[in-house]
């Protein structure tokens, strides 16, 4: 019986596994989608498709970046940046952050994302609040002394 309860256990642990990593990745595609529409609505221009890479390549960073190693995070950025002004990355971010869509922080800057940093990692509910048996254990109909968590 030991047995049974370690393979459930680990099933269990592989599932809230698979529902982390879908729940970040659903978080990362509704952040792009926000970050397309976000620009849809401005005029298509230079700056703007600049200022697109840059959030895109913070998001993509997942933590804060120094203002000046954002240049380094991808190839784009380092050629948009190369031919301009430190000014032109302070305005970008600036109006990144009147939209935002970033956040300066006691490191740099880092994308402010829909709910990324809040990712909740206890995907699976207990029976009762999905409408299973009322007072029903996550336990194996209790049968394995630890109950699944």
């Amino acid at each position: 019986m030991a047995f049974v309860c370690y393979a459930l256990q680990g099933f269990v642990d592989g599932l809230r596994e698979q529902c982390a990593y879908v729940g970040r990745v659903q978080l990362g595609i509704a952040w792009e989608h926000l970050v397309y529409e976000t620009f849809n609505a401005e005029p298509s221009t230079a700056a703007n498709a600049r200022r697109r890479t840059l959030v895109l390549a913070l998001g993509a960073a997942e933590r804060s970046v120094p203002e000046s190693g954002i240049p380094d995070l991808t190839s784009a950025l380092a050629r948009s940046y190369a031919t301009r002004t430190e000014k032109t990355l302070t305005r970008d971010l600036n109006w990144l952050r009147d939209r935002e869509l970033v956040l300066r922080t006691a490191l740099g800057y880092r994308a402010r994302a829909l709910g990324k940093d809040q990712l909740n990692e206890r995907c699976l509910k207990p029976l009762s609040s999905v409408g299973g048996p009322q007072g029903y254990s996550r336990t194996v109909s209790g049968v394995c002394h630890q109950p699944f968590q």
